[in-house]
């Protein structure tokens, strides 16, 4: 069962809901994330703390092994990183 998580971007990065998803799909730990993504555990605390979006790459690792896609892992920018996916109806301006 995944948990929901309520969260605020100020405090959080755009990709922190994605990667608590991903972590609870791999075995819970940052340690079983890291696993999937071929990374040390450091480095899957790093990108939980960052405020920049997971890059492309470990979106893609992610959407390929655990299934989440990549409008959940990059919600503020997924159009623009893959055009093919259209944005929100609220962003179809940008």
């Amino acid at each position: 069962m995944i948990k929901k998580f309520h969260f605020s971007l100020k405090q959080h990065g755009p990709s922190y809901a994605g990667l608590l998803k991903a972590q609870q799909l791999a075995g819970g730990t940052q340690a079983d994330l890291a696993k999937v993504l071929d990374v040390s555990q450091a480095a899957i605390s790093k990108m939980m703390r960052s405020k920049k979006p997971l890059k492309a790459e470990d979106c893609i690792k992610l959407m390929n092994a655990l299934g989440i896609s990549r409008e959940e892992m990059r919600p503020t920018d997924y159009w623009e990183v893959w055009p093919e996916l259209k944005a929100p109806e609220d962003r179809k301006d940008i």
